[in-house]
């Protein structure tokens, strides 16, 4: 049985036009591309359309999309829809897989009239006030598509955040922080935290960061791909919550001038049948929060 996967861009690829046959062991019959599009076409070892078919099918989207983005810096292919067919008695067929939406981020939209705000804009723009780089390393993982990547560098900002904390309440362990290894983020935002803050940190926080560091820790140290092909954008949702809340808390202490207790609101969705989430705002938007985005990734369902 014949497949064919074609992926389509709005605007003209920077290729040439080219049509390439592979033979061999490869399941792969030929790939071609046109102006707008790229397709590939596959002689499939079984007749049966099944899950096992939509498994292969969702798999080469992944493995396509991953090998042009990361070997031929083809990024652009994150932008392309994707459109399957079967050849059943010599016509091809669209075969259509059910899509799933997940939340990747929430943009918070605050009151800009606020003088306190505006203040420390202003001094940011004349260099007398600096952004927490754990702050910026954290927004910038919005825009990393690969999931992997995305939760590696969620947990980056927690750890540089940790120290950037430690450093400004405590100049004189900067020398501690950059000469040796520091004690890793539980114990520093566990019972050293109290003992050198006089403060604890949220409990229930520190239990969610054991976790993702935890997994955090796999995802880097292990050659298992189960390892990280169980990862969620769900997951990595999560745990730039935990994070953005964790260094939230942290700079209430070291930058006021970027504490917002917006961060500690909860916005939370329920199912509304397929394929739909109903989003639950009660209490979330008030005179100062004056809106928000949500950043939506749609895949196609396992």
């Amino acid at each position: 049985m014949y497949l064919k996967i074609i992926f389509a861009c709005k605007k003209d690829l920077p290729y040439k036009k080219y049509n390439v046959c592979f033979d061999g062991d490869t399941f792969l019959v030929s790939m071609g591309i046109s102006d707008k599009t790229i397709n590939f076409i596959y002689d499939y070892v079984n007749n049966e359309v099944n899950e096992d078919l939509n498994k292969f099918l969702i798999d080469q989207v992944s493995r396509i999309s991953k090998y042009l983005s990361n070997v031929f810096d083809f990024t652009d292919v994150q932008n392309m829809t994707t459109t399957f067919f079967i050849k059943q008695e010599e016509v091809w067929n669209e075969h259509k897989l059910e899509l799933d939406s997940e939340i990747t981020y929430l943009d918070y939209y605050r009151d800009l009239q606020n003088e306190d705000r505006l203040n420390n804009f202003a001094n940011y723009l004349g260099g007398k006030l600096e952004i927490p780089e754990s702050m910026v390393i954290l927004k910038n993982t919005k825009q990393i598509l690969d999931i992997r990547t995305k939760y590696i560098m969620i947990v980056v900002a927690l750890e540089v955040g940790t120290k950037e904390f430690y450093i400004q309440l405590h100049p004189e362990l900067n020398s501690l922080f950059e000469k040796i290894p520091s004690p890793p983020v539980t114990q520093l935002l566990g019972t050293i935290f109290k003992e050198i803050n006089n403060i604890e940190f949220p409990r229930e926080l520190r239990k969610q960061i054991d976790k993702i560091i935890l997994k955090r820790n796999k995802l880097v140290h292990s050659i298992n791909k189960n390892t990280y092909n169980t990862l969620s954008i769900s997951d990595a949702f999560d745990a730039y919550n935990v994070v953005l809340q964790s260094l939230n808390f942290l700079n209430k202490f070291a930058f006021p001038q970027f504490f917002d207790s917006n961060y500690d609101k909860i916005i939370s969705f329920t199912d509304a049948g397929k394929n739909t989430k109903r989003i639950n705002t009660n209490g979330f938007i008030d005179n100062d929060l004056v809106g928000f985005s949500i950043g939506l990734t749609n895949h196609f369902k396992k």
